[in-house]
């Protein structure tokens, strides 16, 4: 496998897949249609079988100085066209169907962005495991090593 394997890392697969280092790399896909805006030689494939998926969270610190503007600063995010200009720039999804209903319709039928639901039952949502996630690690940290 190691002959194979350029790394495992998360924060170059960006400038690898679009420089050509790397002919192959599994990353997010907002993160991969941003360079497929810039590279048209670079295409994105989800797996029939399912993928992970992640989420982002807007949350508040229990101590936030200024709650109020924390309050404010979500919900400007949520407003439908703040959130669907959010979605063009950064090739990321959301789950706010009034900002998918402004995106064009390329984007609302782009299955990179907005998997289909075939692809999205198969797949994992990534959790906070607790203490089982130290198996993970464990795990991980193996393959990493070789």
């Amino acid at each position: 496998m190691e002959k194979n394997l350029a790394k495992f890392e998360s924060e170059q697969n960006k400038h690898g897949i679009a420089s050509a280092e790397y002919v192959v790399v599994q990353g997010y896909n907002g993160d991969m249609l941003q360079v497929m805006r810039e590279n048209k030689n670079v295409a994105f494939y989800l797996p029939k079988e399912g993928a992970m998926i992640s989420v982002d969270y807007a949350v508040i610190a229990q101590h936030a100085p200024n709650v109020k503007l924390a309050h404010a600063f979500i919900n400007f995010l949520l407003d439908a066209h703040v959130a669907a200009e959010n979605i063009q720039f950064t090739q990321f999804s959301s789950p706010n169907q009034a900002a998918f209903s402004l995106l064009p319709k390329e984007m609302q039928e782009n299955p990179a962005l907005f998997p289909p639901l075939s692809v999205v039952e198969k797949s994992d949502m990534i959790r906070f495991l607790g203490k089982e996630g130290e198996l993970y690690n464990r795990a991980w940290d193996k393959v990493k090593r070789g």
